[in-house]
């Protein structure tokens, strides 16, 4: 491996009034069989240096740790276990602690019950519960430096008896209240964070942190089509980062940046994109680590540290500080043209290249892509390919549980929207294994399907089972696109009695991996329908690396039109699941024959009177008409009616002009305000749940309006015998009643017959 030292590189901290030398090395890099190939640059670490004053930062129990109700510790001997995390650019100091605000019931004996904290395995805090805390009561605990890590767990115990004599451990008396307004403070120091690719995306997101992360996107005004379906692309990976709760506000800005105050992300050529250019021709003691430099009439070009010049096709990734805050990450995605901008991101998107990257600026030359994937192949889903399966074939284990107040086992069925399961033929064989010493009159399982029970079972063999097995009808109508199977074990030592003093702690259960789904299913769905978008976007998603989803957007796009492709970009990315990432992006002029015909499209329209949905499907039955008014065509009657609407923004989705198998979803909005609210309508959950039929109306509250202004029409194919069962399923009476009077018609017609006839034998005879 070559390995050559080039020129040093100095970093600039203006707000801490210090310099440091940053080393840059080279060495070259191939990896997954020359898949990927270049050269990497290395800095030398930045020291740690901290801000001046020590700060408390806050960790709240609601907000943070999403505790959404009050703790309660109840029973006997009540337990609770809270992770929590301490981000990494904070230097941890003595004078940590946590501020509990507590109560209990009055019934507690102060000198049998106590409460006690255990951070990390280590005791922290106990104390009796008495008279002075019945009350809420707020309780510090020291949080010792030395204890304290980037991950956390903390554990609280309440010892409770209420009598010295006949006591009932599961008595409603039994409890201390932690309430959730609780909070933890740590006491630190801000750090210079430490940046390299090893640790990509950290510090643009930090997931340990508590903050709502803020990040600046530098991007072209006039991206090339390459450009602009790599900043989807890129955008979509960065949101595989992101857990479903965090929230992440993105900036952007076209054209030339401010002073750095937000981590930055800036993708393009240096042609295009004028924020990279400002970080051309700076001093060698400010300059990137793959510097940019301009020659007499030319643009801007990067360059190696020697100056030898980097090939057009080849891609850049810089990862550093910026050169007038430290403080500031700054990721730049170039080449010295379109093709290698394409490339950079095409390697930083990627699995597993991305995960084998460090130092701070890359030089890649070759990038083999990952291949494409079929459709339905999400690895939480339920098999496609089969109607027989195992939870382990859906990523589960053996799971065991234990005691008194033992945690239902959790088993989510996640089925594919169009999937329509076959009436009468759905079963869950569960095998399962209890401990021996269980009272068998009151010790039982119980399954509950999205909420409702649909079976139990005693557990009453004395020396327990093992691998028992119990076959169970799954209800067609409890299921839904996704589901939730729970197996509750309620378990009770056979020498429980309500005056004695009971252990819990050999009381154990366990659902086995080899438990056994059968679950045959018939595939077709009825498009447009909004509400099936609360199933992972539904069908944007049916392609895992989403080759099979574009986004449009106008030929001079906006910055609310960026920050729209950002966050749905995004939004796209934390629900899907690949090694290679095909979604792609058009601005409307250059939008393929091709790619109308064959993918859903996802429509960024902030036009005037939505020039850019009317140029592309023309009039749905919502657009703005000439005098900017919002005009609907009714579904009943086919006339025009203008509608006034509070203003806010529009989401609609109508059957694909191009195929009649395919969608387009137009997020509308007459301005950045209205198309911000159509957005946040498809990436809140609170907001995407009440989406229904094919146009919704967003506004800036909680609320969002659905209409159906089009029936939905059958995509797929309906199985005949699948339609006659599933009608008379769901029209039981109706049905057992034409069966009733057809029996009553056919003996009415039958008794005529016979009547008839005996009236021609009669006639014969006289």
């Amino acid at each position: 491996m070559r390995r050559t030292k080039q020129s040093c590189l100095g970093l600039v901290l203006p707000i801490l009034s210090l310099a440091f030398v940053w080393l840059v090395q080279a060495s070259a890099f191939a990896q997954i069989g020359g898949a990927i190939t270049g050269e990497s640059y290395e800095g030398r670490p930045m020291p740690k240096i901290a801000t001046a004053e020590p700060v408390l930062g806050e960790i709240n129990f609601e907000e943070d740790l999403y505790i959404e109700k009050d703790i309660m510790l109840q029973g006997a001997l009540g337990y609770k276990r809270i992770d929590f995390t301490i981000p990494r650019y904070w230097e941890v100091l003595e004078g940590s602690r946590a501020e509990f605000y507590l109560s209990h019931s009055p019934t507690l004996i102060p000198d049998l019950s106590a409460f006690t904290a255990i951070l990390n395995g280590k005791v922290i805090h106990t104390m009796a519960l008495d008279r002075s805390n019945i009350n809420v009561t707020t309780i510090v605990l020291n949080l010792p430096k030395n204890i304290l890590s980037d991950y956390n767990v903390l554990e609280l115990i309440a010892n409770q008896h209420y009598t010295l004599e006949c006591e009932d451990p599961f008595d409603p008396s039994l409890w201390t209240t932690i309430h959730r307004t609780s909070r933890i403070l740590i006491n630190h120091k801000k750090l210079v964070p430490y940046i390299d690719l090893a640790f990509y995306p950290y510090p643009i997101y930090e997931k340990q942190s508590y903050d709502d992360a803020v990040i600046d996107f530098m991007l072209p005004a006039q991206p090339s089509q390459t450009t602009l379906g790599a900043i989807a692309r890129f955008q979509t990976a960065f949101g595989r980062f992101i857990p479903p709760r965090s929230k992440v506000k993105y900036n952007v800005g076209i054209g030339s940046s401010g002073e750095p105050v937000n981590h930055m992300i800036l993708i393009g050529t240096p042609q295009e994109n004028e924020a990279i250019r400002r970080f051309a021709d700076l001093p060698t003691e400010s300059a990137l680590p793959l510097p940019l430099i301009t020659e007499p009439g030319f643009s801007p070009k990067f360059t190696y540290p020697n100056g030898s010049k980097i090939e057009g096709d080849q891609g850049v990734i810089i990862f550093t500080h910026h050169p007038d805050n430290a403080e500031i990450a700054v990721l730049i995605l170039s080449g010295n043209s379109a093709a290698g901008v394409d490339k950079a991101v095409t390697a930083i998107t990627e699995i597993p290249y991305e995960r084998s990257f460090a130092g701070q600026a890359l030089v890649v030359e070759k990038v083999d892509p990952r291949p494409k994937l079929p459709e339905k192949t999400k690895s939480t889903h339920i098999p496609i390919d089969r109607d027989t399966f195992t939870l382990e074939d859906i990523k589960y284990e053996d799971t065991t549980v234990r005691g008194f107040f033992a945690p239902a086992v959790t088993i989510d069925i996640l089925m594919e929207p169009d999937a329509h399961p076959a009436i009468g033929k759905q079963k869950f064989k569960l095998v399962y294994s209890y401990g021996a010493q269980l009272q068998a009159q009151l010790s039982s399982l119980e399954i509950i399907l999205n909420g409702v029970s649909i079976d139990s079972k005693n557990l009453n063999v004395p020396e327990g089972e093992s691998h028992a097995e119990l076959l169970i009808d799954l209800p067609v109508d409890l299921l839904q696109p996704h589901n939730t199977l729970q197996v509750k074990f309620f378990l009770f030592p056979d020498n429980y009695f309500i005056c004695g003093r009971v252990s819990d702690r050999h009381l154990w259960a366990t659902v086995h991996k080899e438990s056994e789904l059968t679950m045959p299913r018939n595939y077709y769905v009825y498009l447009p329908d909004l509400k099936l978008m609360r199933y992972e976007w539904y069908p944007y998603t049916v392609y895992q690396d989403l080759g099979n989803t574009t986004f449009v957007l106008g030929d001079s796009a906006s910055e609310a039109d960026y920050a729209a492709l950002l966050i749905l970009a995004a939004q796209l990315g934390r629900i899907t699941e690949s090694e290679g990432i095909y979604v792609k992006a058009y601005q409307l002029s250059k939008l393929p024959e091709e790619v109308k015909s064959s993918d859903h499209l996802i429509v960024v329209d902030s036009s005037a009177h939505s020039a850019l949905s009317r140029k592309l499907v023309g009039d749905t039955r919502l657009f703005y008409n000439d005098d900017n008014k919002r005009v609907m065509m009714t579904l009943e009657n086919g006339e025009m009616k203008t509608v006034e609407w509070k203003s806010g923004g529009l989401i609609e989705q109508i059957v694909s002009p191009f195929n009649p198998e395919k969608t387009v979803l137009l997020v509308r909005g007459q301005d950045a305000k209205q198309l911000e609210l159509a957005v946040v309508a498809l990436s809140d959950n609170t907001k995407l749940t009440q989406l229904e039929n094919n146009l919704a109306f967003s506004y800036d509250t909680d609320e969002v309006k659905s209409a159906q202004t089009v029936k939905p029409a059958l995509i797929g194919e309906l199985p005949t015998a699948e339609e006659t069962q599933t009608w008379i399923y769901l029209n039981f009476w109706r049905t057992a009643l034409l069966i009733i009077g057809f029996v009553i018609l056919l003996y009415v017609a039958i008794m005529a017959i016979q009547y008839t006839r005996r009236r021609g034998k009669e006639k014969k005879h006289k």
